[in-house]
């Protein structure tokens, strides 16, 4: 299962580039494949374009060089559906209900991937601070 945010587009080659990593470890145990979540305007001078790109991108490299445990951001990931089953569905006692699932599943004995080095999907970029701090205040 892709998941996506509602603002967000997959590019062509999505699908393709995340399966080859189930068909690779096909012990089962590969949970989720996470990506970096890419904006659009993100390469421009624009600061707000920045922020975005560097709070979905940079915290998830390190994160998936510790025994392959790298979180779910709540897009662009590709999962294993019979992972899901077995886990369950995404928990409802926390806010950041994404890495909450991530952690489920890693205690599961479940492993995830980072397919860091390219986008495979594209979101938008608030247009102003104020949206910003506005979908900030949403998520928190």
């Amino acid at each position: 299962m892709l998941f996506l945010d509602c603002d967000t587009a997959p590019t062509p080659c999505c699908l393709e580039r995340l399966q080859v990593y189930f068909d690779r470890f096909s012990d089962g145990r590969l949970a989720f494949v996470q990506t970096p979540a890419g904006f659009r305007h993100a390469n421009s001078d624009d600061p707000l374009a920045r922020l975005q790109q560097m709070t979905f991108t940079y915290p998830l490299g390190a994160a998936d060089s510790v025994a392959s445990s790298c979180p779910f951001m709540g897009t662009c990931a590709l999962f294993r559906r019979s992972v899901m089953a077995t886990v369950g569905p995404f928990p409802t006692y926390s806010l950041t209900e994404d890495t909450a699932y991530s952690k489920e599943i890693h205690a599961a004995g479940y492993r995830s991937l980072y397919h860091g080095h390219e986008y495979l999907s594209y979101g938008l970029v608030p247009p102003s601070f104020l949206a910003v701090c506005k979908q900030r205040d949403r998520w928190a």
